[in-house]
């Protein structure tokens, strides 16, 4: 609707009511069990579960399979993406189901599965003593994978639950089940950058949980090991200044990025060089095909050296040059584009980089 508008249609066709009518269905991605667990999908009487999804902040009722036919509880807590329940006494094997206030439902695809209360392991004495990440901070297709390690204290083998968890939000993003870990030995769980329904993770600040699967979260201690996921990263490495923008005089199609001459430039997002030239206005460049993005990555004004041939694989951060001033430049600076499907100068659309460059730049 366009700014400033002084009125909201309502109703159907040319009905003459008026009002807000009632937000989407909620859409389930998955339903896990969270304490007094059997497993990521099994759970059992008293159990605490998590579904999460999308639009979830007006569920009233969360349905589980019992013996006698649907039971509808009422959730413990809800939020716009994460509601928890109880399991109720009776509950069988069978997809978990969310009603919202307004009569909408939504459904997991997955079975929850319900195990008699003996498959639930009793961890005994448990104490995490050491949990940390590998590195404070990573990037998507970047030179390290996030790693959490840690070890505990215990009488015999347990099967531990690691969540991942995005701070801003405490929604759990990932969770890995690791079974029959000894204890006093280093546990390891290595992350892909994937949410457990197979998306990429959001950037953000990120914090690991470790606690025995069949205790489940937040009742093994405080330790916690906190670390940085990004998309991208800014590609000037140096102090920097924000040039000429999207659109500013004709033909600007990117973002120029004062620097020091000579300063590292890194690939924002890793990929594979697609095109490497020299053109009297751009300098020296090159275009990236961004890994996973369906973006064209250009850097201009580049010095002659130290850039990686046409075909070379590069990573999130990797050096991909040095600041310079060739080709029509004013100062030492990179002028920076990103392009759409399918690429720069082969179909695709120039896009502003500039809000992205700006956000990438508090993070890096």
């Amino acid at each position: 609707m366009a700014a400033g508008a002084g009125s909201v249609a309502g109703g159907n066709g040319g009905s003459s009511g008026g009002g807000t009518a009632a937000p989407k269905a909620p859409e389930v991605a998955d339903a896990t069990c969270l304490t007094k667990c059997a497993g990521l999908r099994s759970a059992t009487v008293g159990s605490k579960i998590e579904i999460v999804g999308r639009r979830l902040g007006n569920v009233s009722v969360v349905k589980i399979k019992t013996k006698q036919g649907r039971r509808g509880v009422k959730p413990v807590s809800v939020a716009k993406k994460r509601v928890t329940a109880v399991v109720p006494e009776g509950a069988t094997n069978g997809k978990v189901k969310v009603v919202d206030e307004f009569g909408r439902k939504g459904s997991d695809d997955r079975k929850l599965g319900i195990k008699p209360k003996s498959a639930i392991q009793d961890p005994g004495e448990f104490d995490l003593k050491t949990l940390t990440a590998a590195n404070r901070k990573y990037y998507v297709d970047g030179p390290a994978t996030p790693r959490v390690q840690f070890v505990f204290e215990a009488e015999d083998l347990v099967d531990i639950r690691v969540d991942l968890i995005l701070r801003g939000t405490g929604e759990v993003v990932r969770s890995v089940v690791l079974n029959n870990q000894a204890p006093f030995t280093p546990g390891e769980v290595v992350w892909d950058g994937l949410t457990d329904e197979g998306v990429a993770a959001p950037s953000g600040e990120y914090r690991a949980r470790v606690s025995p699967l069949g205790v489940g979260s937040g009742e093994a201690g405080e330790l916690r090991a906190e670390f940085g996921f990004y998309n991208h990263k800014f590609p000037v490495r140096g102090k920097h200044s924000y040039g000429d923008g999207f659109g500013a005089g004709r033909g600007h199609r990117g973002q120029d990025l004062f620097a020091q001459c000579g300063a590292p430039i890194v690939a924002a997002r890793g990929g594979r060089v697609s095109v490497k030239g020299f053109q009297g206005r751009a300098g020296y460049y090159l275009v990236i095909d961004g890994a996973n993005t369906n973006r064209d990555y250009f850097y201009a004004h580049l010095k002659k050296q130290r850039r990686p041939r046409k075909g070379t694989r590069v990573k999130t951060g990797e050096q991909i040059g040095l600041n310079g001033a060739t080709g029509n430049a004013s100062g030492c600076h990179l002028h920076f584009e990103l392009w759409s499907s399918p690429g720069w100068f082969n179909g695709g659309k120039a896009l502003n980089a500039t809000p992205k460059l700006r956000a990438w730049d508090t993070w890096s």
